[in-house]
């Protein structure tokens, strides 16, 4: 604060967007009632922590998006068509997004309200979990927020802290919904199977995860921080792990496990030539006129990466490719550049 100016400057800037936002009506008073202690800081007190503490409090109450949803996709057709252009194969997932899709359908036509699943992704890495969320959340035309898990060591860090905590500060679900800018937005937590450093961790954010997952309590959630019911029953989460083995059975069941399996060496060449080969192009700054890879070249730049199940690796090996091609271009190399299996070892280094 440079001067008391300021500081009522600030604070009737606070009721102002307050009277605005779409806050329910008992917390709108709640804030109000607030704002009326800053008046009393700034008056007998000065600046404190607690000024800085009510203040953020309030910030972040008007953010939260209480009436605001994003218009989702129920067109089948437009949901299959962004699946299959992002994704080769994963027909179970895509029938599962579809059969999710049948159910918000029904329920609009016939004005009933529709919950979201809660699907957790299983695959070894590189299989394209976090990737195959992203469609989702694309096709069904929602936000979409990914929240690391791996090595989350406090429950807190999900469901907040206390304004009574000197380090208070609202959960990572809080600020996933102001992010966002709605209530149904699509929610990655991701590699769950990861979380925690000991089993006390661990057991403090899984009794969190079920708690914001169970449908009997998520549509009143409270946030530590926030300290007011907020409906998350909206939100279409999303869970990935390697292995479910050490996951609590009450967090398994309150969820749609789909396995992904790994890509075979035939179905990996029909990625490399419809979804890598564009990502490649793209990223390069290159055109199809400016290179030719040879049908027969493909069998051996996935081979040696065979034990690989996802295509990571593949796509990091397109890229690079993409990288070579600028480099021989800049060199003056006639195009299109030939890549055939003579030449291969130029452009790749399993070989």
């Amino acid at each position: 604060m440079n001067n008391d100016n300021d500081t009522l400057n600030e604070i009737e800037y606070l009721r102002k967007i307050i009277n605005e936002s779409k806050v329910p009506d008992d917390l709108r008073q709640r804030l109000l009632d607030r704002v009326k202690s800053l008046d009393r800081i700034i008056k007998y007190g000065g600046f404190s922590k607690e000024y800085e503490t009510t203040y953020k409090y309030i910030y972040t109450c008007v953010s939260l998006p209480f009436s605001s949803y994003s218009e989702e996709n129920t067109d089948f057709e437009s949901v299959k068509s962004i699946l299959s252009k992002n994704h080769y194969g994963m027909s179970e997932i895509k029938n599962k997004i579809l059969d999710y899709i049948a159910l918000l359908q029904i329920k609009k036509n016939r004005s009933l309200r529709a919950t979201p699943s809660v699907i957790l992704l299983q695959g070894l890495p590189g299989i394209g979990k976090t990737s195959i969320s992203k469609s989702i959340a694309e096709s069904l035309s929602l936000k979409f927020i990914r929240i690391p898990m791996g090595g989350m060591a406090n429950s807190l860090e999900l469901i907040g802290r206390s304004k009574a905590n000197s380090d208070a500060e609202p959960g990572k679900i809080v600020k996933s919904l102001i992010k966002s800018h709605s209530l149904n937005p699509v929610i990655l937590l991701d590699e769950v199977d990861k979380t925690g450093n000991d089993l006390e961790s661990k057991s403090s954010v899984f009794s969190a995860l079920i708690e914001i997952l169970d449908p009997e309590q998520n549509y009143s959630f409270t946030d530590r921080f926030i300290d007011y019911p907020i409906d998350l029953s909206n939100i279409f989460f999303i869970l990935t792990a390697n292995n479910i083995g050490g996951l609590p059975s009450a967090l398994v069941d309150r969820v749609d496990v789909i396995k992904l399996t790994g890509y075979s060496d035939e179905e990996k060449i029909i990625i490399c030539k419809e979804y890598l080969l564009k990502k490649m192009i793209d990223y390069a700054g290159i055109s199809e006129n400016d290179f030719k890879i040879e049908d027969d070249v493909y069998p051996n730049i996935v081979s040696p990466l065979g034990y690989e199940a996802g295509i990571r690796d593949l796509e990091r090996e397109f890229l690079g490719i993409g990288r070579k091609i600028d480099r021989k271009i800049l060199e003056g190399a006639n195009l299109p550049i030939i890549i055939n299996n003579d030449n291969l070892k130029e452009f790749i280094d399993t070989v």
